[in-house]
């Protein structure tokens, strides 16, 4: 009451009790009910993670080979086989971008069984600082610049072989680049360093186990490529693990991949079509 008198008055001097009589009654704060906070869901732990995991990686090769079918019997194959058609720039990109979607939906909705919103699982509802953002990109583009620069003396071309071919088929070089830079990366990311790197790095695998197996399994993804890639996809797994525990986001390790995969797209520009 005291310090209302205060606030009221001023500096001037505090009138006597007796003139207390006239002057407002300032009601009494409502007192301050403290709510127990709610702690959050745990993830999904190790089997079911693995569960899920399995289950989302049946529907995205079930959502790949069914668009594969679809496209088949829709466009004009001529002469070529399944496996030319797949290659086809417009064909991988279109199975690309939808087998993606498909996973990523699935992912969401398994994500939120769980309680959770599928931003918060998956890590995107924080946005990393910019300099850290920064960093980790420059670091994966200084790490694919090695990669390109020993690839020769593996007998490994850069940009990929299959790349090629699908730069020379297509018809639509923004539909191909938007498959390989973008919604590529959205998936994998998603996935492996959303989805299963965040059930299992709260069990017994924890940070370190995690990384490393999700990385073995991105890395068991891309088998069209020979040992030294492989070796390459491998410790950039690791790297992008890292980055998403370092800065907390799942935004850091995707924008990394992407930048990867931009890199490798620009190199087909200058194969003569």
């Amino acid at each position: 009451m005291s310090l209302a008198l205060t606030l009221f008055f001023g500096d001037k001097p505090m009138p006597p009790e007796s003139d207390w009589e006239g002057l407002p009654v300032l009601p009494e704060a409502a007192p301050v009910l403290e709510t127990p906070l709610t702690p959050s869901p745990r993830p999904w732990g190790f089997w079911c993670t693995l569960l899920f995991g399995g289950l989302i990686a049946f529907a995205w090769g079930v959502a790949q080979g069914g668009t594969l079918l679809v496209t088949w019997a829709v466009f004009p194959h001529h002469d070529a086989d399944l496996r030319e058609h797949a290659g086809d720039g417009d064909i991988l990109s279109i199975i690309t971008l939808l087998s993606g979607t498909a996973a990523l939906i699935l992912i969401a909705l398994i994500s939120s069984f769980r309680n959770w919103h599928p931003a918060k699982y998956l890590g995107y509802d924080r946005w990393p600082r910019l300099w850290p953002l920064a960093g980790w990109t420059a670091l994966t583009l200084a790490f694919g610049t090695v990669h390109s620069y020993f690839g020769p003396m593996f007998g490994v071309k850069s940009p990929p072989e299959f790349m090629i071919t699908a730069w020379k088929s297509t018809d639509s070089w923004i539909l191909l680049f938007a498959a390989i830079t973008l919604m590529a990366p959205l998936f994998e990311e998603t996935f492996f360093r959303g989805f299963l790197f965040s059930g299992w790095r709260h069990t017994w695998m924890k940070v370190p186990g995690a990384a490393i197996v999700t990385s073995l399994l991105w890395t068991s993804l891309h088998i069209q490529y020979g040992p030294y890639e492989l070796s390459y996809i491998l410790v950039l797994g690791i790297l992008l693990a890292v980055a998403r525990v370092h800065t907390g986001s799942i935004w850091t390790p995707l924008l990394m991949h992407a930048a990867n995969n931009g890199i490798a797209c620009a190199g087909m520009f200058w194969e003569p079509r």
